[in-house]
């Protein structure tokens, strides 16, 4: 009976689309986790729609910060993918996997991600997975493998074009800043992010860097006028 999927479908249509902060939202959410436990969307057919239903959950609870929910259904759409044969789908959540799991314990599993991707010519997808284990490494404070990852992130995104460089602009940005206290190219890669007109938020965090930057280099002036760039979008 396709009726099941049909609902569902249409649910998770607007459950991805809706505001996250609408009653409508919250209302979805109960009757996606409804029909999970009565397992309406069990079948051969569904494989993929109750893929995406678990991890749209994760993300929302992620949201919401409800950690352990979003821990939980995560590892839901894991086991999802691994037992119905969604081969790209598990490989794109093994990507993510740090931004639910322990860092400590992700980080071979985007590696295991990165060399399926590079197997499959997926540029896309090794391009993101690259700047998270680079990203994920400057947390870690593993600064030679982080440059390494970062770089190579850079030349996949270069390839097809993205905007979504800008993430790892900033982040080489923060390398410099930090561990080789070279703030001069700090700036030039956080300017080079900027270029891209990224999100508000995304933009604030550039401006307060190239302000602590200038501020490590005493430009007091070009500090105090970047914190102030900061600040007022932090108003807006």
């Amino acid at each position: 009976n396709s009726t099941p999927y049909r609902r569902y479908n249409e649910l998770v249509k607007i459950l991805i689309s809706n505001a996250s902060d609408s009653p409508l939202y919250e209302q979805i959410k109960e009757q996606i986790k409804d029909a999970i436990l009565k397992e309406e969307l069990k079948s051969d057919h569904n494989n993929k729609l109750l893929f995406r239903v678990l991890s749209e959950l994760a993300t929302t609870y992620g949201f919401f910060r409800e950690y352990g929910s979003a821990r939980e259904y995560f590892s839901y759409s894991v086991n999802q993918c691994r037992s119905t044969g969604l081969e790209d789908d598990y490989f794109i959540q093994l990507r993510k996997s740090s931004m639910f799991w322990e860092l400590k314990l992700t980080f071979p599993l985007m590696e295991q991600a990165a060399e399926y991707f590079e197997r499959k010519n997926n540029i896309q997808e090794r391009a993101k997975t690259y700047h998270n284990l680079g990203a994920d490494s400057l947390y870690l404070g593993n600064s030679k493998t982080a440059i390494n990852y970062l770089n190579q992130a850079v030349k996949e995104f270069q390839k097809y074009g993205s905007d979504e460089i800008h993430y790892t602009y900033n982040c080489i940005g923060v390398y410099y800043a930090t561990y080789e206290t070279n703030f001069e190219k700090a700036i030039e890669y956080f300017q080079k992010a900027i270029s891209f007109k990224p999100v508000l938020f995304s933009t604030m965090v550039l401006y307060l860097n190239m302000s602590s930057c200038h501020k490590a280099l005493q430009n007091n002036e070009s500090a105090e006028r970047y914190l102030e760039k900061a600040m007022h979008i932090q108003t807006e």
